[in-house]
């Protein structure tokens, strides 16, 4: 790429609190941008043409301060979802007082580096995502961010990317005499995502009190000039129709009540003023993995009489064994101190740690892959399970450089955000949960009942899910085994 730079450099001054950044660069009339970038680029043009509105086009200044955000994201690691929610941290500002420091706002971000400073700049930012496309989906899936990469008026954009940071700036530099109004999910759409979990900052379920919806529908009036929200309807492909929450607005968002279903083709009406508008959509088809299967429940529990500790009375005992059945677990063999024999024990109560927990769920669902995966460290047990829990962007504390992390105990509540979270992206084509959203996802799906009250009965409610008891083997094998029945009965 060439760049002729500035004779001044870009400069921070503190004065009084007040923050002054100079200019840093111009470009060259020929400059090119990644092949990425351009990728992106048709990526987003073609959502935006199928959505009605107008394309956009690349922007050198826009590309220059996402990443230099980017970069101050990544340096200052301010790329943990969940930790930016919990600390309540807004990732589009930055702190001159940290490392990489280019402006506080996108707009005197970008104009560090020399763009219009008059014109209107936006960003928004993905985080966990591997790539750009990826990136595009999961803001299209946020209905505030949605908003920005499919306003009419914008005109240009900066891509970057940092880690598994996607940062990408909007240019407002033009007008609009008739702007037209749009929808997302727009009409005729395919493999439209089943839910919303609220991973958006701020984060809109909050003012229906829930965790969870069906994925939100929004309909974008050309002008403030065409009235006020007035009523809309979403009903199946049978007519029934679906109860949703409504967020009205100069921009309107519905939001389904419950999680939609597989395959299905919705149809919408918005009323809004004078206008009316009716179009439809069909969610993705429910993947062939989870499709019913032979019956394998079944469970003949004399296999179990081999290990010492097998108790058939136990709720345990059939999930023990249809695991080891599947190839998920394996016994012990250990000598008996007391009678010199060789004994095969299940060891139920003993405690597992995060590279155990993972080894088995993709024994489960990703065995094909975990088979094919290369290690990273042939010395390490967990090392191709730990590349493979990498390359799908599960929120793990373990790594190659943590073995330390690896090996220690994990809590129910953080296997349940590893496999909610995986759930939600193979799936759902969400992304990473945080531990009250996985309790209740695991709840959803069936996985788990909770620990009952004094009276026996399981609220199901996050304090009953016992996110901070320590994950046991008896535990992991009825959460899998529930688990598959969730898939072949759905």
């Amino acid at each position: 790429m060439k760049k002729f730079f500035s004779l001044l450099l870009s400069l921070t001054v503190v004065l009084g609190g007040v923050f002054t950044i100079f200019p840093s660069q111009t470009f060259a009339a020929d400059f090119k941008f990644p092949e990425e970038h351009q990728k992106a680029l048709e990526y987003l043009n073609e959502i935006r043409r199928a959505v009605g509105v107008r394309e956009v086009v690349l922007d050198p200044y826009l590309t220059e301060a996402a990443q230099n955000h980017a970069n101050y994201l990544k340096v200052n690691k301010l790329t943990d979802f969940d930790y930016l929610r919990r600390n309540n941290i807004d990732g589009h500002y930055e702190d001159a007082k940290n490392s990489g420091f280019t402006g506080e706002t996108a707009k005197q971000r970008a104009w560090a580096v020399g763009y219009n400073a008059t014109s209107t700049v936006g960003e928004v930012i993905s985080y966990g995502s591997r790539n750009y496309y990826e990136g595009i989906d999961v803001l299209l899936d946020l209905p505030y961010h949605r908003t920005g990469l499919l306003n009419p008026y914008l005109d240009r954009v900066g891509f970057a990317k940092a880690g598994d940071v996607v940062v990408i700036n909007l240019g407002f530099l033009s007008t609009l005499d008739n702007p037209p109004f749009y929808v997302y999910p727009y009409d005729g759409q395919k493999d439209v995502s089943l839910a919303f979990y609220g991973n958006e900052i701020p984060n809109p379920l909050e003012q229906f009190n829930v965790s969870k919806t069906g994925y939100v529908i929004t309909y974008r009036p050309a002008s403030w000039k065409d009235g006020e929200f007035e009523s809309a309807t979403i009903k199946d492909s049978k007519g029934n129709k679906v109860d949703f929450f409504a967020e009205p607005g100069a921009i309107v968002h519905l939001y389904p009540k419950k999680e939609l279903e597989y395959g299905e083709t919705y149809t919408v009406t918005v009323k809004y003023g004078n206008h009316n508008y009716t179009w439809s959509f069909t969610t993705k088809q429910r993947p062939s993995s989870s499709q019913p299967k032979e019956d394998d429940n079944k469970i003949d529990l004399s296999l179990g009489k081999q290990y010492v500790d097998f108790r058939p009375d136990a709720y345990w005992s059939e999930n023990m064994v249809w695991a080891i059945q599947k190839g998920l677990i394996a016994g012990f063999e250990e000598k008996n101190p007391k009678t010199g024999k060789v004994e095969k024990l299940l060891k139920p109560v003993d405690p597992l740690t995060e590279a155990q927990f993972l080894t088995i769920l993709f024994r489960y669902s990703e065995s094909s892959e975990l088979l094919m995966t290369p290690a990273k460290d042939d010395k390490w047990w967990a090392s191709k399970t730990y590349v493979l829990a990498e390359k799908l962007k599960l929120p793990t504390k373990g790594s190659h450089g943590n073995r330390k992390a690896a090996d220690a105990p994990l809590t129910r509540g953080e296997m349940a955000v590893l496999m909610a979270s995986y759930h939600n992206m193979k799936y759902n084509g969400g992304g990473v949960l945080n531990e009250r959203q996985a309790v209740q996802m695991m709840y959803d799906l069936g996985v788990t009942n909770g620990y009952p009250d004094e009276y026996g009965n399981t609220p199901k409610t996050y304090e009953s899910y016992g996110a901070n008891n320590i994950l046991l083997r008896e535990h992991v094998v009825t959460f899998l085994r529930n688990y598959d029945n969730y898939l072949k009965s759905n």
